[in-house]
């Protein structure tokens, strides 16, 4: 695919943002929950935040796997912990493994995100419904469903330098996602390994966050 980044967004919770964000005064700590089947590319899209973040990790717990630098990312296996900073905000990336053995997890960690990263591999067409199911069960989650218009949830079009790899606005479709869809949402064409696009997205899921009135 040729060209920038390409978006599609909700105009849900597009009301413009306070002029004072909760983030300017003192420096936050916000959870975010990456989401996404595997091989997605979820691993790729943190190690790149934290590549291009002003500090090392703060703290880091792993299951099994370290995203110690981009070119060399381990998939997830259970789920993975990366802190650091951006900005003035110290955030707290959950990497949620993919394979279905593990969504017993999910319980404990979506009770305390401010924001979810959905990943999807833009270039596996077989996979679509199978992606489309996990957000479902993302969004049925019983600490996710109660949470409409408050949650925001940026998708990554991922892989999008790849040959056969869908934009955001045929991924939203695919996904179902549309005007219909209850949290603030965005998504974006974006490639893990050059960053293009993840800036995009972390910058509209930071504003949506600060735009909350706090964050645990």
């Amino acid at each position: 695919m040729g060209g920038g980044a390409s978006t599609a967004a909700s105009t849900n919770g597009t009301k413009p943002a306070p002029k004072r964000s909760m983030f300017a005064t003192k420096r936050e700590d916000c959870q975010i929950l990456v989401v996404g089947l595997d091989n997605s590319g979820k691993s790729s899209v943190i190690a790149w935040l934290k590549s291009t973040s002003g500090k090392g990790p703060s703290n880091k717990a792993s299951a099994t796997a370290s995203t110690s630098a981009p070119l060399e990312v381990v998939p997830t296996v259970g789920l993975q912990l990366e802190e650091f900073s951006r900005g003035s905000v110290n955030f707290k990336f959950i990497d949620m493994s993919g394979q279905s053995r593990y969504r017993e997890l999910w319980g404990s960690y979506f009770r305390e995100a401010q924001g979810v990263l959905f990943v999807v591999d833009a270039t596996d067409r077989l996979r679509m419904a199978v992606a489309k199911d996990e957000l479902r069960l993302v969004l049925n989650h019983e600490q996710v469903a109660h949470r409409l218009n408050s949650l925001p949830f940026a998708f990554l079009a991922n892989k999008m330098d790849l040959d056969g790899a869908v934009d955001s606005i045929e991924l939203a479709v695919l996904l179902g996602v549309d005007e219909a869809f209850q949290h603030p949402w965005l998504m974006v064409s974006t490639c893990a390994t050059t960053g293009e696009g993840i800036e995009q997205a972390m910058s509209w899921l930071t504003e949506k966050i600060s735009a909350s009135t706090s964050c645990p």
